[in-house]
C-alpha cells in the first residue's frame, strides 16, 4: 500500500514537472510571438501612434523619429475591434492633436470566426482591463495569465516556431501569395459588424481631438495579382465612404511600385522587413509633411 502511494506521488510530481515545464516554455514563446510586453512601458505623451495587425507592426519603424513621441500599438492578427479597445484604454497616453494611423489591409473587414475571437482574447488578458476584453471571462483570465498551455491546443507549436518560420521562408513568393490569398478569402470579406466598429473608432479618434489617417501598407505584386477588380472596387469604396463622411486622409501604398515589385523589402507577400519598414515610415512622414 505504501509503495503504491509512493509511486502515485512520484507520478504526480513528474507529471507536474513536465506540465509546468511545457507551460513555462509556452508562456515564454507567446510573449515573443504576441509581442505584448511593449505595453508595460507605453509612453505617457504620444504624438504619433498606429494600430493594426502585423502589416503595420512591421511597416511603422519609429527608431529614426527624433522629435516626436511615437508608439506602435499593432499586434499580429489584431482586429479592428481590438484596435479600438487599445485606443480606449490608452487614450490618456495620447496627446491632443496626435496622429493616429489606422491600418486597413485586405482582410480588415472580414468577420472573425468565434474561435479566432477566443484565440485573440487570450493575449489581451495579459494587459487590457476587463472592460476592454470581448466576452470577458474570469476563468479565461486565470488560464491565460497562469496556465495558458491548457487552452493552447494546436497553438502549442509556437514553442518550435523557428522551424515553422524556416519552412515558410523556403516557399516561393508565388506559392506563399496564393496560400495567403486563400487564407484571407476563406470567409466573407466584408462584415457589417466590423465596418460599424471602424465607424465608431474613427468617431472616437476625432472626438478626442486626434487626427485619424487611414493607411494600407505595401503589398507585393504577386499577392495583388490574385485579387479581382471587383474586390478592389468594394475595398476602396468602403474606405472612401469613411474618407468622405469624416473628411479624413487615406494613404494607399498597396500597389506602390516603390515597394510592390521590390521583394528585397518584404519578409513575405504582405509584410515588410526592417529595411522596408524604415523606408515606408520615411516616405509616409515625408508625403504627409509630418515634421
Amino acid at each position: 500500500m505504501k509503495l503504491r502511494l509512493i509511486k502515485a506521488i512520484l507520478f504526480i510530481l513528474i507529471g507536474g514537472i513536465v506540465f509546468f515545464s511545457i507551460n513555462y516554455k509556452y508562456m515564454s514563446s507567446i510573449k515573443k510571438y504576441h509581442r505584448v510586453e511593449k505595453f508595460s512601458s507605453i509612453p505617457k505623451k504620444i504624438d504619433i501612434c498606429n494600430v493594426g495587425p502585423s502589416h503595420t507592426l512591421n511597416a511603422f519603424i519609429y527608431d529614426e523619429v527624433k522629435d516626436k513621441s511615437c508608439f506602435n500599438m499593432a499586434l499580429p492578427g489584431q482586429s479592428l475591434q481590438y484596435d479600438y479597445m487599445l485606443l480606449k484604454q490608452y487614450k490618456c497616453h495620447i496627446n491632443d492633436g496626435a496622429i493616429v494611423f489606422i491600418s486597413l489591409s485586405y482582410p480588415s473587414f472580414r468577420e472573425l470566426a468565434k474561435e479566432q475571437v477566443e484565440n485573440q482574447n487570450r493575449r489581451y488578458y495579459r494587459f487590457l482591463k476587463k472592460d476592454f476584453i470581448i466576452n470577458y471571462s474570469y476563468l479565461e483570465d486565470f488560464i491565460s495569465s497562469y496556465i495558458p498551455v491548457v487552452a493552447a491546443g494546436s497553438r502549442v507549436r509556437i514553442i518550435s516556431d523557428s522551424k515553422n518560420n524556416e519552412e515558410e521562408q523556403q516557399k516561393s513568393i508565388e506559392d506563399a501569395s496564393l496560400e495567403r490569398y486563400k487564407t484571407f478569402t476563406s470567409v466573407p470579406s466584408f462584415s457589417n459588424e466590423t465596418i460599424e466598429v471602424l465607424d465608431e473608432m474613427i468617431a472616437f479618434v476625432i472626438d478626442n481631438n486626434w487626427q485619424p489617417v487611414l493607411v494600407t501598407t505595401p503589398i507585393t505584386k504577386q499577392l495583388n495579382d490574385h485579387y479581382s477588380g471587383d474586390f478592389m472596387s468594394k475595398f476602396h469604396n468602403q474606405i472612401n465612404y469613411f474618407v468622405n463622411k469624416y473628411n479624413i486622409v487615406y494613404v494607399d501604398y498597396s500597389h506602390d511600385t516603390r515597394f510592390s515589385t521590390n521583394l528585397e523589402l518584404f519578409n513575405d507577400p504582405d509584410h515588410l522587413n526592417l529595411v522596408g519598414g524604415q523606408l515606408f515610415t520615411k516616405i509616409v512622414f515625408e508625403e504627409l509633411n509630418i515634421n
